[in-house]
């Protein structure tokens, strides 16, 4: 009987660590390097407003960042990317097939700056990240990233960035 019940103990602990695919989770907020923290996140948006206007500095939100979070989960796991069409905040996603971290997704948005022209109000090409961080009214952010398991993507990262109050409102200048 006692062998037994060590065959079965045994048995237990060995398919405990097993991966049967695609009921894996995804790795949240996945280390990418020392620098790729929330501080730095913030720090970024603000030095790209701070190109833009004075003030209206974004600051940190934990509950948002649980909120990215969970998205980001969602996503990785679906092996998807596409904007949340019930979230209250303004987002920005991005994803990569590498691992990819906060301040890689911010300049990536970032780089849509040259696409928009402020005195009309216009995009030439994709700019509606941009508009998102530069948001004047916007004041908190929050952001997560999570390892994708399925999907084109796999084993790459996805990076979510909520803003509350959200932005980019059609004929609205962002600052």
């Amino acid at each position: 009987m006692l062998k037994l019940n060590y065959l079965v103990l045994i048995s237990a602990l060995l398919f405990t660590g097993c991966d049967f695919g695609s009921d894996s989770q995804p790795i949240v907020n996945p280390p990418i390097n020392p620098n790729d923290t929330a501080v730095d996140a913030t720090n970024r948006h603000n030095e790209i407003r701070g190109e833009v206007f004075e003030g209206s500095k974004l600051v940190w939100n934990e509950g948002i960042a649980q909120s990215a979070e969970d998205y980001a989960i969602k996503l990785a796991y679906k092996g998807i990317l596409t904007h949340d069409t019930e979230t209250e905040y303004g987002e920005n996603l991005y994803a990569s097939t590498y691992s990819a971290g906060y301040v890689e997704a911010i300049n990536k948005w970032y780089s849509e700056k040259i696409n928009y022209d402020y005195n009309s109000n216009t995009c030439d090409g994709e700019c509606s990240h941009y508009t998102q961080i530069v948001w004047k009214d916007t004041t908190e952010v929050g952001c997560a990233k999570a390892t994708y398991v399925n999907g084109e993507y796999k084993g790459g990262t996805v990076v979510v960035c909520r803003y509350n109050p959200k932005g980019n409102y059609i004929d609205v200048k962002p600052y």
